[in-house]
């Protein structure tokens, strides 16, 4: 009886690890993206997202919406990714937005939180504070986007907007 108690829990652990490094691998290049593009991968991003628990996350995408340029397309979807990702980990908040539209001219995406803000030191890429914001402004940098973070502690919003 150990043993079998042992065996099945060795069995749901490796099964968990799969589970894990699977989610890592998608995450890393989701092969969704590539075949569908960014509606798709995000929307499949939320799903695993909401599937862990945790905040309400919304998904708000612009009737129409699409991006021209596969570049412009994956250095948003990271943008997106990295900002989702740090909000889920550190606002402390209970509800997350993820918005994309377009205009004639501009592409803007958004994620916010009503989470309790990040510390004015950690708002500054210059001060070390961490890695996240130096990837969002190269990744936005890349494609010559505008990236804007405003944070309080009601929450924190982070917009990128480039030329379609």
């Amino acid at each position: 009886a150990p043993l079998i108690a042992l065996a099945a829990k060795i069995t749901g652990t490796a099964s968990q690890t799969a589970k894990h490094a699977k989610q890592i691998a998608r995450e890393l290049y989701p092969a969704e993206f590539e075949s569908n593009g960014i509606i798709s991968a995000l929307t499949q991003l939320v799903g695993a997202k909401r599937d862990e628990g945790g905040p309400e996350i919304e998904l708000d995408i612009q009737e129409g919406f699409f991006i021209h340029s596969s570049e412009k397309s994956l250095q948003l979807y990271r943008i997106i990714q990295e900002a989702f990702n740090n909000s889920i980990k550190h606002s402390q908040g209970s509800r997350i937005k993820i918005g994309l539209y377009m205009s004639h001219e501009m592409i803007d995406v958004e994620v916010s939180d009503n989470g309790r803000g990040m510390p004015s030191r950690a708002q500054k890429p210059e001060s070390g504070a961490g890695m996240g914001l130096k990837i969002l402004k190269y990744r936005a940098n890349v494609i010559n986007a505008k990236l804007k973070i405003k944070s309080d502690e009601h929450g924190t919003i982070v917009t990128c907007r480039v030329a379609r």
